[in-house]
C-alpha cells in the first residue's frame, strides 16, 4: 500500500510532540533527583517523626493497660470491703492502728508498707526523696537499717483526726502485696533460718512460745533459744486461736492480715502493686506520682525473689486441716488482692 506525503500540518504535530517528551522527560528526571535529595537530607526526621508518635501511642496504650488493671484491682477491694462489711470509718478505728501508712508530705505519698513485700525499697526510696541533708547520692546508698529506723519519717497515726482526712483526699496512696502463704514462708526463712542478729532475736521471742506450744518433748535448748522452729509449727502458731484472741493490732506484723495492717477499705488506694509484678509495678507507680526523673526502683538483688522456687518443699510439710486452718485466717486477703484460693492451697500441700 502506498504511504501518503506528509503535510505541513504533520510535519509541525510531530515536532510538538517531540518536543512535549522531552519536557516530560526532563520533568521526571528533575523530580527523581529531588526525591533523592529529599530523602538524604529529610527522610530521617520524617522516621524520626514516625517512630516518635509510635512510642506516644504505645505509652498511651500502656498507660490505659495499667489504668484498666488498677480499676480492677480497686473494684475487687471494694467488692469484699462490702462482702465482708470490713470497717471503713476513719473515726471507728483506732489511729495507733495506722502506723504502717508512711507520710511524704513533700511528694504527697501514702504508703502502706507490708513485710517481706519489698517494703526495705520502698521505705529507701522515702527516705531518699526526703534527704534534707543530701546524705545519699543514689537509692541504693541507703542501708536497710537505715531506711527501717529513720526518725524523719511520719505516720499518718502522728497527725490529728482532720490532718489525716485532708492527706488521705489529696495524697497519692498506695500499697504492695503478694500470695500470702509465701509472704509467710519468706518471714519464715528470714525470721527463722537466718543468722542475723534481729532473727536470734526474734527466736527468743516467737521461737520459744511456738515451741513449747507446738511441739511434743523439746529438747531444753529448743525450749531455751526457739532456734529449730519448723515451718509447721511457725504457720500452726500464726492460725492458732489463742494467738489471734489478743488482737489483730498486737499480731506481728510479719503474719498479720493486709486488711488489719493497711486497711484498704478506709484507705482507698490509688495504686495496689503486686510482688508478682513488682518490678513493672513500680515502675507504673513512679510515673503516675511524677517521681520517675527522681528516682528508680532498686533492682532485686540475685538472692531476692527467690521464695516461690522453696513453696513446694513448704506446702508438703502441710496437712489438710493446717491448710483450713490458714485459708479461714487469711481468707479475705486472698480474695481482696485476687489471689488464688483454697483448691490451689490443697493441690500444693498435697502434691
Amino acid at each position: 500500500m502506498e504511504l501518503e506525503p506528509d503535510t505541513d500540518e504533520m510535519k509541525t504535530l510531530r515536532k510538538w510532540i517531540l518536543v512535549l517528551s522531552c519536557c516530560v522527560t526532563l520533568f521526571i528526571w528533575s523530580a527523581q533527583k529531588k526525591a533523592v535529595t529529599v530523602g538524604d537530607q529529610g527522610s530521617r526526621p520524617f522516621a524520626q517523626g514516625i517512630t516518635s508518635m509510635n512510642e506516644h501511642n504505645a505509652t498511651i496504650d500502656e498507660e490505659k493497660h495499667t489504668e484498666e488493671k488498677q480499676m480492677k484491682r480497686r473494684n475487687l477491694i471494694y467488692r469484699q470491703c462490702e462482702k465482708y462489711q470490713v470497717q471503713n470509718r476513719l473515726d471507728k478505728i483506732s489511729s495507733r492502728t495506722l502506723d504502717h501508712l508512711l507520710v511524704d508530705d513533700k511528694h504527697k505519698l501514702i504508703y502502706c508498707y507490708i513485710p517481706k513485700v519489698a517494703c526495705t525499697n520502698w521505705k529507701k526510696i522515702l527516705v531518699f526523696l526526703n534527704d534534707e541533708n543530701h546524705k545519699y547520692a543514689r537509692v541504693e546508698d541507703v542501708l536497710p537499717y537505715d531506711a527501717h529506723h529513720d526518725t524523719s519519717m511520719r505516720r499518718l497515726s502522728d497527725y490529728s483526726y482532720h490532718e489525716m482526712l485532708k492527706r488521705l483526699r489529696s495524697y497519692i496512696k498506695f500499697i504492695f502485696v503478694r500470695d500470702p502463704m509465701e509472704r509467710l514462708v519468706s518471714a519464715y526463712l528470714n525470721k527463722f533460718t537466718k543468722p542475723y542478729n534481729s532473727s536470734v532475736e526474734f527466736q527468743k521471742k516467737y521461737g520459744t512460745e511456738i515451741v513449747s506450744r507446738f511441739r511434743k518433748n523439746p529438747t531444753q535448748e529448743a525450749l531455751r533459744n526457739g532456734h529449730d522452729v519448723t515451718f509447721r509449727e511457725f504457720l500452726r502458731y500464726t492460725v492458732d486461736y489463742k494467738t489471734l484472741e489478743s488482737g489483730p493490732s498486737n499480731q506481728n506484723e510479719h503474719w498479720r492480715q493486709y486488711y488489719h495492717l493497711c486497711h484498704p477499705c478506709l484507705i482507698g488506694y490509688d495504686f495496689i502493686g503486686h510482688y508478682e509484678t513488682l518490678m513493672e509495678d513500680a515502675v507504673h507507680l513512679l510515673k503516675m506520682a511524677k517521681l520517675d526523673h527522681l528516682v528508680t526502683f532498686p533492682a532485686p538483688l540475685p538472692e531476692q525473689g527467690k521464695t516461690n522456687l522453696f513453696m513446694p518443699d513448704y506446702y508438703k510439710q502441710l496437712t489438710k486441716q493446717d491448710v483450713a486452718a490458714f485459708w479461714r485466717v487469711y481468707v479475705v486477703d486472698y480474695l481482696m488482692f485476687g489471689y488464688q484460693g483454697p483448691k490451689h492451697l490443697h493441690k500444693q500441700a498435697n502434691e
